[in-house]
């Protein structure tokens, strides 16, 4: 038997490499190494696999033991800024991009990583610039161009993201990255329709893009294609935007009865569980027993709320309970919410606040006719700064006569209403013995002391919807409005008593703001 040279095991791991057979790529260029251990070629693309299993590490290694032969190597310095980049190293691969530059200007993958760098370190205008310095150098180059969009879309400028997104896909037409980014262009430009035929051309040149899934299956539920959107709602598990899929020993609820004990369990964050919650009196019907195991945060308020259903805290043991079928809350949807038709008529609460607390609460709250419960900021992650308002610019409905103004937000606000105080002369009460945060329960008797909230997108919305409290919801005109809000309508289905307020261009929270005054004026009938 003739025993294979180190070329030729080489390129048979490159054909393994190329046809994403990448575990095995990895072995054969290892019995390469041994054969040849020094050549630069085998293990730089050793590496490059490694990086693909998702070991940066060893491919880190890799690239430090390449940069001791040859400090000024080009292919081995992108390497290594790639790897500081995939371990967090955010500055580290800046200054690793920025060192291939000072070795040779000219290299547009240089251009275009510390680009990638400085979007990841939250800077798109310095992003922009050197996509563009990669751009000139090489008009045409899809993944620049693609790129470039991302950084124009971080900026805001949802258009010109668009324009970049398209000049992409003509140099590539099969590019599905370009495709889900092109679709979140879209989204930025309130083109719903348009972005979902977007997302669906990236899984079909990639059927198991689980980011365009996902995204996709948003953009259905929020037309309100429910059977569709569910559908695709699986995804996020694969994409890691719904949180670990618990294993837990027992079949996975498929939508019919079970005999026996049905445990439902919250995946996701606690507006999302209050939300699913509201079809848990439904879910009752199809076992003997339903358990409930959510935030630890909200097991008071369900236990008061759902008294026919067990409430626990989610992070107990829950593969120790007695149980025959389990379901995560967000997959009772497809089951239940199929249809418009199938969510219950005339439904103003499922939640229920400590009465006997919230009463004590409006005794200590009667300083005005009408009580209103607000908040402002948002904390997601992503879209904080889309979904939030300033304080001061709520000024115009916080210096209407008769009304009392209640802090509903979560986290410290003390900074922010002593300058409303000092510079404005306008005040909003604070109860410091509610915890807005991790007080859910007291949260909720505070709202049910109220006559009336304001707030934006964030588990204040939820918690009062769910209450049934009239509610008053300011929405961002579209990063930041997330799907079950929907289209086109100013109430919502999940939450019978919000009435939705919705910005007419990106940034104009001044006429939802005038609208949201006037409503309060007049008295309108909300929700």
């Amino acid at each position: 038997m003739i025993t294979p040279t180190a070329e030729q095991l080489f390129y048979q791991a490159l054909a393994k490499q190329q046809d994403n057979a990448i575990a095995d790529a990895e072995a054969l260029y290892r019995k390469a190494l041994q054969l040849a251990p020094a050549r630069p070629s085998i293990l730089l693309n050793l590496a490059v696999v490694l990086i693909g299993l998702q070991r940066h590490e060893e491919a880190e290694e890799i690239a430090v033991r390449l940069l001791q032969a040859d400090p000024h190597d080009e292919e081995s310095l992108l390497l290594l800024g790639a790897c500081q980049s995939n371990l967090g190293r955010k500055h580290d691969a800046l200054a690793t991009f920025e060192r291939v530059l000072k070795v040779n200007p000219l290299l547009v993958d240089a251009w275009n990583d510390r680009g990638n760098a400085l979007l990841d370190l939250q800077n798109p205008d310095a992003a922009l610039e050197s996509y563009d310095h990669a751009l000139r150098l090489a008009p045409d180059h899809a993944d620049v161009l693609n790129n470039r969009g991302n950084a124009l879309l971080e900026l805001g400028r949802g258009g010109d993201a668009l324009d970049s997104y398209n000049k992409a896909l003509q140099e590539r037409q099969n590019f599905a990255l370009a495709y889900n980014n092109r679709g979140n262009a879209l989204l930025s430009l309130n083109q719903t329709h348009s972005a979902m035929k977007s997302f669906n051309a990236a899984t079909q040149i990639q059927p198991d893009y689980a980011r365009a899934h996902w995204n996709e299956s948003l953009c259905r539920l929020s037309l309100g294609d429910f059977a569709a959107g569910w559908e695709q709602y699986d995804w996020g598990w694969i994409d890691g935007q719904r949180g670990p899929k618990l294993a837990l020993g027992k079949p996975w609820w498929d939508g019919r009865a079970v005999d026996g004990n049905l445990l439902v369990w919250g995946e996701q964050g606690i507006g999302d569980q209050i939300l699913f919650s509201g079809m848990l009196p439904e879910l009752a019907r199809y076992g003997k027993s339903v358990t409930a195991a959510v935030d630890p945060r909200l097991v008071t308020l369900f236990q008061r709320s759902f008294p026919s259903l067990k409430i626990v805290s989610k992070d107990g043991a829950l593969h120790n309970l007695p149980f025959d079928a389990h379901v995560a809350l967000g997959d009772i949807g497809q089951h239940l919410r199929k249809s418009w038709s199938d969510f219950p008529a005339n439904r103003s609460a499922y939640l229920l606040p400590d009465t006997t607390r919230a009463r004590h609460l409006r005794e200590r709250l009667t300083a005005k006719n009408i009580i209103c419960g607000i908040s402002w900021i948002s904390r997601n992650n992503v879209y904080a700064a889309q979904k939030s308002i300033r304080l001061p610019d709520l000024q115009p409905i916080l210096a209407l006569e008769n009304f009392q103004f209640v802090d509903l937000q979560y986290g410290d606000t003390a900074g922010e209403r002593e300058r409303l105080d000092y510079g404005h002369a306008l005040h909003v009460t604070h109860l410091d013995d509610i915890d807005n945060f991790n007080d859910i329960d007291g949260l909720a008797a505070l709202i049910g002391a109220c006559d009336v909230v304001l707030t934006v997108s964030n588990t204040t919305a939820h918690l009062a919807g769910a209450l049934g409290k009239p509610t008053l919801l300011l929405l961002p005109h579209s990063v930041g409005r997330h799907w079950y809000w929907h289209e086109g309508s100013n109430t919502s289905p999940w939450y019978p008593s919000v009435s939705i307020v919705r910005q007419s261009t990106i940034g104009d929270w001044e006429s939802v703001i005038a609208q949201a005054k006037a409503m309060l004026v007049d008295r309108q009938p909300l929700g």
